[in-house]
């Protein structure tokens, strides 16, 4: 399976934050090869143990979304953010709406800009005062408290590009099955973990459980961050194509970040460093303090239009940050 068809796998896997037990079956799957105990914890992160698994790798693989909060004759839904979600990109949007009874379309309501006030036009409703139409057979099946995902495809362009709701995580939850690929290659797998985990889109909330109970000797968090686009500071980014994003942060261990750059530029394997001067934003800050502290590294896929369903990134730089995870894993047991 190449890089774009695992990632399509993931994305349309509807982990939902809050909801990531609905992975379960697709990571016991692109794990069977390696393992047949792949399981979810009470909180939701789904682990995969190998031997004493004290290396964590991990990843988180919910999705922002919305949430029903009303529904009104016709199948209109009033609906909040469930994360970081941008209200400028739900007008006319595709969505999917995940009932007890299965999924059911939705679009974002759009008001023509024949009849749009001037005021309308100059900005974006706020999500609570926003509207999908599910149609009329909405009534009944869909009910507050439903979640709501993009429904967006996923597209390959040119140049290696991939466009894609919900890249940010799926391309750091693919780094992660690559990594246990090539490690596998290399029967090297023994001592890792990997940990797919819950509700990072709604404050790390799954990080600490996680690690809660293990003893791990270091943590390779894996995320996504800026590319470089128009609009965007040169010093608030990374580049497309450009590799990995080595974090650095007092949240981080420095050994371990200084570690991959120096690997990196070893084997020839393109980076860039992300410097932060406090927390990180990712789940890299809970599990690094957690119990008594773990040292942990932040790895990024860099990607374009972050929590939009038209995300952009590039596979070789997901397989490179892939290829240098099992790179140091496989170097700290020689």
């Amino acid at each position: 399976m190449d890089t774009l068809e695992l990632l399509k796998k993931i994305i349309a896997c509807p982990t939902a934050s809050g909801r990531e037990r609905e992975g379960l079956e697709l990571y016991r799957g692109l794990l069977a090869p390696y393992t047949d105990k792949v399981f979810a914890d009470p909180f939701g992160n789904i682990k995969a143990v190998f031997g004493t698994g004290e290396i964590l790798l991990e990843a988180h693989t919910d999705k922002i979304g919305l949430i029903v909060t009303h529904v009104y004759d016709g199948g209109f839904l009033r609906v909040a953010a469930v994360g970081g979600v941008d209200a400028r990109v739900l007008p006319a949007e595709e969505f999917v709406v995940l009932t007890e009874n299965g999924a059911i379309p939705a679009v974002g309501v759009s008001v023509p800009p024949h009849l749009a006030s001037d005021e309308e036009r100059k900005s974006a409703k706020k999500i609570d005062e926003a509207l999908l139409d599910a149609g009329l057979e909405a009534v009944g099946q869909v009910q507050p408290g439903d979640r709501v995902l993009y429904a967006a495809p996923v597209r390959a362009m040119a140049n290696g590009r991939i466009c894609a709701p919900y890249l940010d995580n799926s391309a750091g939850a693919c780094v992660l099955i690559l990594a246990a690929q090539y490690l596998a290659g290399q029967n090297a797998l023994d001592g890792v973990t990997l940990c797919f985990a819950a509700q990072e889109e709604t404050g790390s909330r799954g990080a600490s459980p996680a690690v809660f109970g293990g003893e791990y000797r270091e943590a390779i968090v894996v995320d996504t961050s800026f590319a470089a686009a128009p609009g965007i500071k040169k010093e608030q980014s990374g580049t497309m194509g450009g590799g990995t994003m080595i974090g650095f942060s007092p949240a981080l261990d420095g050994a371990l970040s200084r570690g991959f750059r120096a690997l990196a530029q070893e084997l020839g394997v393109p980076f860039s460093c992300e410097v932060m001067g406090g927390a990180t934003g990712t789940d890299a800050d809970e599990i690094s303090r957690a119990g008594t502290g773990v040292p942990t590294a932040l790895l990024s896929v860099p990607i374009r239009n972050m929590h939009t369903p038209s995300e952009i990134c590039m596979a070789e730089d997901i397989e490179n940050a892939a290829a240098l995870i099992a790179a140091h894993i496989i170097r700290g047991r020689v």
